[in-house]
């Protein structure tokens, strides 16, 4: 039977040991998976002025809409701004890895991968009932 003390000792080694992967690995894991994921080529032929302005006004929307949210059910508005706004418009995991290391609160990934995982799931199944709709 394990002890409440080696208990709290487990703990605190699991932190420790997280913070240190965290902060070791997190900048060099990004940088190797952003180069792998992007296609250079692409993108750069993509860039229009309007392109542009609208994922910046997307983004803010998203952002100040989930901040705004979050604080009239009594969240603090930049967290929920960053989890719940920022980590549904992302590419995923390794977004919510650049978004959250970025704003210096990695201890906000469990609440940006739910996020991500059911707003991407909601897109999805909002999206095939809209082409459905548009495209019959």
């Amino acid at each position: 039977m394990i002890q409440a003390a080696n208990l709290v000792l487990i703990a605190e080694g699991s932190r420790q040991w997280s913070d240190f992967m965290i902060g070791t690995f997190t900048y060099g894991i990004l940088v190797g998976i952003g180069i792998s994921l992007i296609d250079v080529d692409s993108l750069i032929g993509t860039i229009t002025l309007s392109w542009l302005l609208l994922v910046l006004v997307l983004t803010a929307a998203v952002t100040l809409g989930a901040a705004a949210g979050g604080r009239l059910v009594g969240f603090y508005p930049v967290e929920s701004g960053i989890t719940a706004g920022l980590c549904t418009i992302n590419m995923g995991g390794t977004g919510n890895i650049a978004i959250l290391s970025a704003s210096k609160r990695m201890e906000l990934l469990p609440f940006a991968q739910l996020a991500t995982r059911i707003c991407g799931s909601m897109t999805l199944v909002l999206a095939s009932f809209l082409l459905k709709l548009f495209y019959p």
